[in-house]
Protein backbone atom coordinates (compact mmCIF):
# COMPACT_ATOMS: atom_id res chain seq x y z
CA UNK A 1 0.00 0.00 0.00
CA UNK A 2 1.27 3.28 -1.22
CA UNK A 3 2.00 5.68 1.49
CA UNK A 4 0.17 9.07 2.04
CA UNK A 5 3.12 11.13 1.25
CA UNK A 6 3.65 8.83 -1.93
CA UNK A 7 -0.21 9.86 -3.16
CA UNK A 8 0.32 13.19 -3.18
CA UNK A 9 3.74 13.21 -4.87
CA UNK A 10 1.46 11.59 -7.88
CA UNK A 11 -1.04 14.37 -8.11
CA UNK A 12 -0.50 17.48 -10.51
CA UNK A 13 1.97 19.78 -9.45
CA UNK A 14 0.01 22.85 -11.50
CA UNK A 15 -3.82 24.43 -10.96
CA UNK A 16 -6.10 24.11 -13.59
CA UNK A 17 -6.44 26.74 -15.93
CA UNK A 18 -8.13 29.97 -14.72
CA UNK A 19 -11.81 30.90 -16.06
CA UNK A 20 -11.10 34.03 -16.74
CA UNK A 21 -8.46 35.74 -19.39
CA UNK A 22 -7.07 39.19 -19.29
CA UNK A 23 -9.69 41.88 -19.57
CA UNK A 24 -8.17 43.60 -22.99
CA UNK A 25 -11.61 46.41 -22.44
CA UNK A 26 -9.62 46.99 -19.08
CA UNK A 27 -6.52 47.70 -20.33
CA UNK A 28 -7.14 49.91 -22.58
CA UNK A 29 -9.29 52.24 -19.29
CA UNK A 30 -6.47 51.60 -17.17
CA UNK A 31 -3.96 52.95 -20.08
CA UNK A 32 -6.16 55.85 -21.22
CA UNK A 33 -6.23 56.91 -17.64
CA UNK A 34 -3.10 56.82 -16.46
CA UNK A 35 -1.77 58.30 -20.17
CA UNK A 36 -4.03 61.20 -20.03
CA UNK A 37 -2.77 62.35 -16.65
CA UNK A 38 0.73 61.82 -17.51
CA UNK A 39 1.11 62.87 -21.09
CA UNK A 40 4.67 65.12 -21.42
CA UNK A 41 6.08 62.41 -18.66
CA UNK A 42 5.54 59.67 -20.92
CA UNK A 43 6.31 61.06 -23.97
CA UNK A 44 9.13 62.48 -22.84
CA UNK A 45 10.29 58.55 -21.52
CA UNK A 46 9.29 57.76 -24.81
CA UNK A 47 11.67 59.82 -26.53
CA UNK A 48 14.77 59.18 -24.21
CA UNK A 49 13.88 54.97 -24.53
CA UNK A 50 14.99 55.33 -28.23
CA UNK A 51 17.17 57.74 -28.27
CA UNK A 52 19.19 55.73 -25.33
CA UNK A 53 18.22 52.50 -27.08
CA UNK A 54 19.47 54.00 -30.62
CA UNK A 55 23.10 55.37 -29.90
CA UNK A 56 23.96 52.75 -27.41
CA UNK A 57 23.21 50.22 -29.97
CA UNK A 58 20.09 48.65 -27.98
CA UNK A 59 23.03 47.68 -25.17
CA UNK A 60 20.60 50.08 -22.76
CA UNK A 61 17.21 48.97 -24.32
CA UNK A 62 16.50 46.01 -21.66
CA UNK A 63 17.74 47.51 -18.23
CA UNK A 64 15.57 50.66 -19.58
CA UNK A 65 12.47 48.16 -20.38
CA UNK A 66 13.30 46.98 -16.81
CA UNK A 67 12.80 50.64 -15.63
CA UNK A 68 9.92 51.25 -17.66
CA UNK A 69 8.49 48.41 -15.89
CA UNK A 70 9.15 49.59 -12.87
CA UNK A 71 7.76 53.02 -13.89
CA UNK A 72 4.51 52.11 -15.49
CA UNK A 73 3.24 49.53 -12.39
CA UNK A 74 4.24 52.43 -9.60
CA UNK A 75 1.65 54.29 -11.76
CA UNK A 76 -0.92 52.19 -12.03
CA UNK A 77 -0.56 51.26 -8.00
CA UNK A 78 -0.51 54.84 -6.83
CA UNK A 79 -4.10 56.56 -6.24
CA UNK A 80 -3.21 59.88 -8.36
CA UNK A 81 -1.86 57.79 -11.42
CA UNK A 82 1.56 59.63 -11.33
CA UNK A 83 4.25 58.58 -13.12
CA UNK A 84 8.03 59.40 -12.08
CA UNK A 85 10.53 59.53 -14.85
CA UNK A 86 13.08 58.71 -12.61
CA UNK A 87 11.85 55.26 -12.36
CA UNK A 88 12.81 54.94 -16.13
CA UNK A 89 16.43 54.44 -15.07
CA UNK A 90 15.35 52.20 -11.99
CA UNK A 91 16.57 48.61 -14.05
CA UNK A 92 20.12 50.03 -14.18
CA UNK A 93 21.01 48.18 -10.97
CA UNK A 94 20.08 44.79 -12.57
CA UNK A 95 21.91 46.06 -15.66
CA UNK A 96 23.51 42.62 -16.72
CA UNK A 97 20.86 40.60 -16.15
CA UNK A 98 18.02 43.11 -18.24
CA UNK A 99 20.56 42.80 -20.45
CA UNK A 100 20.72 39.23 -20.97
CA UNK A 101 17.08 38.86 -20.94
CA UNK A 102 16.42 41.43 -23.49
CA UNK A 103 19.21 39.47 -25.64
CA UNK A 104 17.48 36.72 -25.41
CA UNK A 105 14.30 37.59 -26.09
CA UNK A 106 15.54 39.90 -28.87
CA UNK A 107 17.32 36.62 -31.06
CA UNK A 108 14.76 34.28 -29.99
CA UNK A 109 11.37 35.89 -31.13
CA UNK A 110 13.50 36.87 -34.32
CA UNK A 111 14.34 33.65 -35.04
CA UNK A 112 10.73 32.58 -34.52
CA UNK A 113 9.68 35.93 -36.89
CA UNK A 114 11.49 34.49 -39.77
CA UNK A 115 10.44 31.00 -39.24
CA UNK A 116 7.12 31.93 -40.84
CA UNK A 117 6.07 34.40 -38.35
CA UNK A 118 4.21 32.05 -36.08
CA UNK A 119 6.57 30.74 -34.02
CA UNK A 120 7.81 34.17 -33.37
CA UNK A 121 4.04 35.06 -32.41
CA UNK A 122 3.60 32.30 -29.84
CA UNK A 123 7.26 33.21 -28.30
CA UNK A 124 6.10 37.27 -28.24
CA UNK A 125 2.85 36.03 -26.90
CA UNK A 126 4.68 33.85 -23.56
CA UNK A 127 7.08 36.33 -23.21
CA UNK A 128 5.34 39.08 -22.29
CA UNK A 129 5.95 39.84 -18.98
CA UNK A 130 9.72 38.87 -17.98
CA UNK A 131 10.93 42.43 -17.34
CA UNK A 132 7.54 42.82 -15.17
CA UNK A 133 8.76 39.87 -13.05
CA UNK A 134 12.40 40.22 -12.95
CA UNK A 135 11.84 43.60 -11.54
CA UNK A 136 8.66 42.91 -9.33
CA UNK A 137 9.07 39.68 -8.29
CA UNK A 138 13.41 40.08 -8.04
CA UNK A 139 13.98 36.64 -9.84
CA UNK A 140 16.46 35.55 -12.55
CA UNK A 141 16.48 35.22 -16.11
CA UNK A 142 15.49 31.90 -17.01
CA UNK A 143 13.02 32.08 -13.95
CA UNK A 144 11.33 35.06 -15.53
CA UNK A 145 10.80 33.37 -18.89
CA UNK A 146 9.59 30.70 -16.91
CA UNK A 147 7.00 32.52 -14.39
CA UNK A 148 5.65 34.44 -17.96
CA UNK A 149 5.13 31.41 -19.76
CA UNK A 150 3.06 29.90 -16.91
CA UNK A 151 1.29 33.48 -16.09
CA UNK A 152 0.22 33.86 -20.17
CA UNK A 153 -1.08 29.96 -20.27
CA UNK A 154 -2.58 29.66 -16.79
CA UNK A 155 -5.17 32.72 -18.03
CA UNK A 156 -5.34 32.33 -21.44
CA UNK A 157 -2.87 32.08 -24.38
CA UNK A 158 -5.31 33.82 -27.03
CA UNK A 159 -6.55 36.66 -25.43
CA UNK A 160 -3.25 37.06 -24.49
CA UNK A 161 -2.51 36.51 -27.68
CA UNK A 162 -4.66 38.99 -28.98
CA UNK A 163 -2.87 41.69 -26.06
CA UNK A 164 0.19 41.11 -27.75
CA UNK A 165 -0.57 41.74 -31.08
CA UNK A 166 -2.30 44.40 -29.85
CA UNK A 167 0.74 46.25 -28.74
CA UNK A 168 2.66 45.12 -31.63
CA UNK A 169 0.68 47.29 -33.67
CA UNK A 170 0.78 49.91 -31.60
CA UNK A 171 4.32 49.83 -31.39
CA UNK A 172 4.98 49.79 -35.04
CA UNK A 173 2.47 50.86 -36.74
CA UNK A 174 3.57 54.24 -36.79
CA UNK A 175 7.08 53.51 -38.26
CA UNK A 176 4.99 53.00 -41.62
CA UNK A 177 3.96 56.65 -41.79
CA UNK A 178 6.56 58.27 -43.30
CA UNK A 179 8.35 61.66 -42.15
CA UNK A 180 7.00 61.87 -38.59
CA UNK A 181 6.70 58.15 -38.04
CA UNK A 182 9.00 58.18 -34.95
CA UNK A 183 7.46 61.13 -33.77
CA UNK A 184 4.03 59.52 -33.35
CA UNK A 185 6.18 56.39 -31.85
CA UNK A 186 7.30 58.54 -28.40
CA UNK A 187 3.36 58.61 -27.62
CA UNK A 188 2.79 55.26 -28.91
CA UNK A 189 4.81 53.08 -27.05
CA UNK A 190 3.84 54.59 -23.91
CA UNK A 191 0.40 53.78 -24.19
CA UNK A 192 1.93 50.09 -25.32
CA UNK A 193 3.84 49.94 -22.22
CA UNK A 194 0.68 51.19 -19.67
CA UNK A 195 -1.62 47.95 -21.62
CA UNK A 196 0.87 45.55 -20.44
CA UNK A 197 1.18 46.55 -17.31
CA UNK A 198 -2.68 46.88 -16.29
CA UNK A 199 -2.69 42.63 -18.29
CA UNK A 200 0.39 41.86 -15.82
CA UNK A 201 -1.25 43.40 -12.95
CA UNK A 202 -4.65 41.25 -13.58
CA UNK A 203 -3.09 38.11 -14.31
CA UNK A 204 -0.45 38.00 -11.80
CA UNK A 205 -2.16 39.56 -8.41
CA UNK A 206 -5.68 39.09 -9.46
CA UNK A 207 -6.43 35.32 -9.11
CA UNK A 208 -10.14 34.38 -9.95
CA UNK A 209 -10.64 30.43 -8.95
CA UNK A 210 -12.40 27.99 -10.30
CA UNK A 211 -13.53 27.00 -6.86
CA UNK A 212 -15.65 28.54 -4.21
CA UNK A 213 -13.14 28.12 -1.44
CA UNK A 214 -13.86 31.49 0.65
CA UNK A 215 -11.05 34.27 -0.29
CA UNK A 216 -9.82 34.44 3.16
CA UNK A 217 -8.47 31.29 3.24
CA UNK A 218 -5.55 32.52 0.81
CA UNK A 219 -2.22 32.63 0.84
CA UNK A 220 1.06 33.69 -1.09
CA UNK A 221 3.84 32.57 -2.15
CA UNK A 222 6.98 33.51 -0.36
CA UNK A 223 9.09 33.84 -3.18
CA UNK A 224 7.05 35.49 -5.98
CA UNK A 225 3.55 36.36 -4.36
CA UNK A 226 1.22 33.69 -6.47
CA UNK A 227 -1.79 33.68 -4.53
CA UNK A 228 -2.87 29.88 -4.37
CA UNK A 229 -5.58 27.88 -3.20
CA UNK A 230 -6.79 24.52 -3.31
CA UNK A 231 -2.93 23.04 -3.66
CA UNK A 232 -2.41 19.06 -3.50
CA UNK A 233 0.85 19.48 -2.53
CA UNK A 234 4.06 22.26 -1.71
CA UNK A 235 5.06 23.32 -5.10
CA UNK A 236 3.95 27.37 -6.20
CA UNK A 237 2.53 26.14 -9.56
CA UNK A 238 3.60 30.01 -10.68
CA UNK A 239 7.31 29.82 -9.84
CA UNK A 240 7.92 26.32 -8.82
CA UNK A 241 9.48 26.85 -5.45
CA UNK A 242 8.90 24.07 -2.54
CA UNK A 243 6.47 26.33 -0.23
CA UNK A 244 8.49 24.43 3.12
CA UNK A 245 11.19 26.68 1.54
CA UNK A 246 10.03 29.96 0.77
CA UNK A 247 7.45 29.78 3.22
CA UNK A 248 3.32 30.95 2.72
CA UNK A 249 2.51 34.67 3.43
CA UNK A 250 -1.52 34.49 4.43
CA UNK A 251 -3.48 37.12 2.96
CA UNK A 252 -7.16 38.22 3.31
CA UNK A 253 -8.32 39.39 -0.28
Amino acid sequence: MQSRQDSLDERPQYAPPLKAGVDIGRCLNDAVDVFTKNILVLVIAGFLFFVLSVFSLLVLTGPLMGGISLMTLEAMRREDKRVDLAKLFAGFNRFGSLLLLFVIVLICVLLGTLFFIIPGLVLMTLWLFPFYLMVDKQVDVITSLKMSYQVVMRRGFWPNLLLALLVFAIVLGPELVPYVGVVIGFVASPFAWLLTTSAYLQEVYEDKPDTDEPMSQAAQCGRCSYVMRGLSNFTCPECGADLREVGMIPTQL
